[in-house]
């Protein structure tokens, strides 16, 4: 019982830091400096949550439900994508507008995996980004990796 109330106290910091982390990105995507283009009302930047499925997250029902809640609160604000990784990225959701009810169906459904390998998760999110951005509008856009994890890295430094 008390390692429960742990856990939920952690799963509660964890959702109000990711939130922060969200705020800190849409603030740095639309600060204006000497080094970085302008950005206009109407150009949402880009997130991709990088989401680890480690076997060894306890409470994924929780994790998926800070995470949904989070893209929901920013969905008039971003653009999400969703890539989620054990060995390797797997792109679960592209980044487009609207996307929230499409991760958070997603969340829902994906099983809990093997080790996850950190550093071949952001070539792979590389990769994506890569393919992607050619074909956005907007050329400029501002563009971010959220990685979400519960633990360190496996497979070397990303």
């Amino acid at each position: 019982m008390l390692f429960s109330k742990f856990k939920n106290r952690e799963v509660k910091l964890s959702k109000w830091f990711a939130i922060l982390c969200l705020v800190g990105l849409l603030c740095l995507g639309c600060v204006q400096k000497a080094w970085a283009q302008q950005c206009s009302s109407d150009q949402k930047a880009d997130v991709l949550l990088l989401l680890a499925q480690p076997g060894s997250a306890n409470n994924d029902a929780a994790w998926d439900l800070a995470v949904c809640n989070m893209v929901k609160s920013f969905a008039s604000k971003l653009r999400f994508g969703l890539m989620t990784f054990t060995h390797s990225g797997t792109l679960q959701v592209g980044i487009a507008e609207n996307t929230a009810p499409t991760i958070c169906t997603t969340l829902s459904n994906l099983k809990l995996k093997g080790p996850a390998n950190v550093k071949q998760a952001f070539v792979d999110a590389a990769t994506y980004w890569k393919q992607y951005i050619p074909t956005d509008t907007v050329a400029k856009r501002p563009r971010y990796i959220f990685l979400l994890s519960d633990k360190g890295a496996n497979g070397g430094d990303p």
